[in-house]
């Protein structure tokens, strides 16, 4: 049984021979089916790599032509700028003299290079007031003496400048554009600029270059603003300063009372003196800026000369003839040399280096500007001793104003609700009932609305002027600031005793120029107020109020811009929001 069963399960199963045989077979199949795999995934992959290189080549070809037609069009711009530019120039050229000669014609007074005027007026102070708009219907007195934004940049510019810098605090880029459209033209625009919403959301043109400059962020100060307002525009052979009081925006230059000096300064010669006193004080102001700014460098296309502006290029001029000293804050703990550089401590430097007729000892103050800070007697009272600085001509030390002699001139109430914008108006016066209602500001105010000269009543103040004037005659001044200083710690500074001495202490920037003695030989300082006929030793100062200052009468109120009053205005508002 046992054999019988043992040949039948080696019959069963499959001999050496066959086994080999089978694997033999079963590895031939595999091996076809493996090579005819292999074949198929090559043919893919070649023309996969074929297709590649193909695309490729379409992307070569494709990038080469785009690059050929992207220098067509950057030569076809090219061409296209310099012939607008030119086509600018010549129209330029023909808009300057058709003005200057129908101004001419009118007898009008046009500012010319070195602050000088033509017409009928004698003055040449280099100082105007700004231009009210005509769609206010003003006396037409109102803008005697009286510039607009073209005639400060433009109208006397036979050619276009190479650079251009703008300064200010608040700017209405596009309404900016549409009054200086030549600016496109320019080969650099620099704009140093108080508020980083009025130009960081807008699209900038390729020759402009735009720097915010905010005291917290450069100085670690808080509460400090960049105030100052200037134009500095940079010619082949001269340069052009301005400086004002004006916010580059509609309402500022339109509707209120501003003021603006301006003078030209040619290059530098052989027999130019190294510097001046002006140049000194314009570097040091500038050179403040290094904070956000070095230098600018670009390519003007239309001369192909690489171009660089810096503080370096301004050294270039002479400003020898300035007639004015500059007058400026710098944000800062000024110590040792510097303590006296910036803000009412170089105003006292400046004035105490100045001899005055005896008729100025113990003349008064006058303090006029659109908005005030939280202060103190104390401070004040140094405030008054910078504004008195400067000796008599036997050498003695001028006094202080008798008492009452520190005039502030600020606007009451009714005249806001009654000037050209109203309660309105009062948002660029902006001075904190906290601030106003303190007894001893109140007891030195003095009505804004008296000018009877230049018919300012009722365009509200944003200028700001300092002065001090004879009591005998009220019209002769001693010396005139006009500035974008307002009343406050801030703008003018204050003394501080520093862990390491003195040192004055600044939170903003601000400019102005200063007219005193020294820079204006054997001169008198005149207001257009005067009686007196023009005479050719006089600078004539258009001031939009009347000296002798008025006092408020009883029933007259300080203007306080976080109020709501009583009475509307002709607009039917009866506060600066609603």
């Amino acid at each position: 049984k046992r054999k019988l069963e043992s040949a039948a399960t080696t019959s069963s199963k499959p001999s050496k021979r066959e086994k080999g045989s089978k694997n033999i077979v079963t590895k031939k199949k595999r091996n076809e089916s493996g090579s005819a795999e292999g074949v198929g995934e090559t043919a893919e992959e070649r023309e996969r790599k074929r297709m590649v290189m193909i695309q490729e080549e379409n992307d070569r070809q494709l990038a080469l032509l785009l690059s050929q037609q992207d220098r067509q069009l950057e030569e076809a711009e090219r061409s296209k700028m310099q012939r607008q530019r030119s086509q600018q120039l010549v129209l330029d050229e023909k808009l300057a003299l058709a003005l200057s000669q129908e101004e001419e014609e009118q007898g009008a007074v046009v500012v010319g290079n070195g602050g000088e005027t033509r017409g009928n007026s004698s003055e040449c102070s280099g100082f105007r007031l700004l231009k009210i708009h005509r769609k206010h219907n003003m006396n037409p007195g109102a803008n005697d003496m009286s510039v607009n934004l073209r005639e400060m940049v433009v109208a006397d510019a036979l050619v276009q400048p190479k650079w251009v810098i703008v300064t200010n605090y608040m700017l209405d880029f596009p309404w900016f554009l549409r009054q200086w459209p030549e600016l496109l033209a320019v080969p650099k625009v620099l704009i140093f600029h108080g508020q980083k919403e009025d130009i960081d959301s807008k699209q900038l043109p390729t020759n402009f270059e735009a720097y915010a400059m905010i005291p917290e962020e450069t100085h670690k100060i808080r509460y400090g603003v960049f105030h100052s307002k200037s134009f500095v525009l940079g010619f082949e052979n001269e340069i052009r300063v301005v400086v004002h009081t004006a916010n580059l925006i509609d309402g500022d230059f339109n509707s209120k009372s501003q003021g603006s000096w301006q003078r030209s300064f040619p290059l530098k010669s052989a027999g130019s003196r190294p510097s001046s006193l002006f140049e000194e004080d314009f570097v040091k102001y500038m050179d403040s800026f290094k904070v956000r700014w070095k230098r600018s460098e670009w390519t003007d296309l239309a001369q192909n000369t690489k171009e660089t502006l810096s503080v370096e290029t301004l050294k270039r001029f002479d400003y020898s003839n300035a007639g004015v000293r500059l007058i400026a804050s710098v944000p800062g703990w000024h110590k040792g040399k510097a303590f006296a550089e910036f803000g009412h401590a170089k105003l006292r430097d400046v004035l105490g280096k100045e001899i005055f007729s005896k008729e100025f000892d113990g003349a008064p103050l006058v303090a006029q500007f659109s908005s005030l800070g939280s202060l103190n007697e104390k401070w004040i009272g140094k405030f008054c001793e910078s504004l008195s600085a400067g000796a008599d001509l036997h050498g003695k030390k001028i006094k202080l104003p008798k008492s009452g002699g520190f005039k502030i001139i600020w606007p009451t109430v009714d005249e806001v609700r009654t000037s050209l914008e109203g309660y309105v108006a009062g948002g660029s016066i902006p001075g904190h009932a906290k601030n106003v209602k303190k007894a001893f500001f109140r007891s030195l105010c003095h009505r804004w609305a008296t000018d009877e000269t230049h018919h300012r009543k009722r365009a509200a103040p944003h200028i700001k002027t300092y002065l001090r004037y004879s009591l005998d005659n009220p019209s002769k001044l001693a010396w005139f600031l006009l500035t974008s200083h307002n009343l406050s710690k801030a703008a003018w500074g204050e003394a501080q005793k520093g862990r390491y001495g003195p040192q004055f202490f600044i939170r903003h920037w601000e400019l102005g120029v200063l007219f005193v003695p020294s820079s204006q030989k054997d001169t008198e300082f005149v207001t257009t107020g005067t009686k007196s006929q023009p005479q050719n030793k006089q600078l004539r100062f258009p001031l939009p109020y009347a000296l002798p200052p008025l006092k408020y009468r009883p029933e007259d109120r300080p203007w306080m811009c976080d109020v709501r009053y009583d009475i509307a205005d002709r607009y039917g508002r009866t506060s600066v929001f609603s």
